[in-house]
């Protein structure tokens, strides 16, 4: 990390005005456990943040812990979706993120965005990302943070950059946990969930810079990390979340750019998610389409390609959130 960057950081957190620590809402006691209140915070762009949304959603229930409520923010410079439309449980889709600094938030999830600049310093999300993790370390909010989100709480935080990969790291991988910890508990000692990402941190790096590696994988590297301070945060770089045909929704609009000349790189299918005579049809379909690029009309052969039937990783993931939620009820 250059002396210039770090400047400029200083230069930013000097600029954002401190907001003030969490203040939890305040409940009696009871027999029963009150309702615990999560913010997620959503860097998607504007088309993507209900899918996202509506997987964390999923994710968190199917954790089987009863009173939680989920509040949705959107993160600038997004254009704001229908803000305040009522969704399906009754809450608003996403508010402005502002609103969060207001409290009455127990535990913090924050998204992964598509990268649009070299540097993370200058995606547009980052002045927001700088004051929203500074507020959640003042309160000791407990938080977990996916993906470019998880890149940048470690660059802002420690100045542990990320590295350019040569090739994308897509598709679902297998990854060996490494480290005894009670998020993991009940998860089997392997564990398989996608990752989508042009970017990586170095083991070395986490491990010199104090954080714990929980996960790994020879294929993608560090999967899931954590480092505990005023309170735990948790780092990951793949997508629990993600739905069964995610990589494919994302494997097909990779190849539409390509074939509209939006893309000079035509886009290698996710590893391990397609069956063998899938993967055979789009090696041949990639070689019709060097051939004869102008020619090729997508939209029949990519439409009608089929993903895994179902989520092999929800249930990995059900029981990772069980246990972060537990951990942020026990901070009550």
């Amino acid at each position: 990390m250059t002396e210039a960057r770090g400047i400029r950081q200083t230069e930013l957190a000097a600029a954002i005005p401190a907001r003030p620590p969490l203040a939890p809402a305040q409940v009696g006691r009871s027999s029963a456990p009150r309702q615990l209140t999560i913010g997620l915070v959503n860097n998607m762009p504007a088309a993507a943040q209900e899918a996202t949304a509506r997987q964390f959603r999923r994710m968190l229930d199917a954790s089987g812990l009863p009173s939680i409520r989920l509040r949705l923010f959107a993160s600038p410079p997004w254009p704001k979706p229908a803000v305040m439309r009522p969704s399906l449980h009754g809450d608003p889709i996403h508010s402005p993120i502002e609103e969060i600094f207001d409290g009455g938030v127990d535990g913090l999830i924050v998204t992964g965005t598509q990268p649009v600049a070299a540097n993370l310093w200058d995606e547009p999300y980052w002045p927001s990302m700088v004051e929203l993790l500074d507020w959640a370390e003042q309160g000791g909010i407990p938080t977990m943070l996916s993906c470019l989100a998880a890149h940048a709480a470690v660059l802002h935080r420690d100045r542990i950059d990320r590295v350019r990969l040569p090739e994308k790291c897509f598709g679902v991988f297998h990854e060996t946990i490494c480290s005894v910890h009670p998020i993991l508990r009940g998860v089997a000692a392997t564990l398989t969930y996608p990752h989508s990402r042009w970017n990586d941190l170095p083991e070395r790096s986490l491990v010199e810079g104090g954080y714990q590696v929980l996960t790994r994988s020879p294929a993608a590297g560090v999967g899931i990390f954590l480092r505990k301070r005023r309170s735990l945060c948790v780092y990951l770089q793949g997508h629990l979340e993600y739905e069964a045909d995610t990589l494919l929704r994302e494997y097909r609009r990779d190849v539409r750019r390509f074939l509209a000349g939006t893309s000079e790189t035509y886009p290698a299918a996710p590893a391990g998610y397609f069956l063998p005579r899938v993967e055979a049809r789009l090696a041949r379909f990639e070689a019709d389409v060097r051939q004869s690029r102008s020619s090729i009309e997508p939209s029949g052969f990519l439409d009608h390609l089929c993903g895994p039937a179902s989520a092999c990783w929800h249930g990995a993931a059900a029981r990772i959130a069980r246990n972060w939620l537990g951990y942020v009820r026990e901070k009550d």
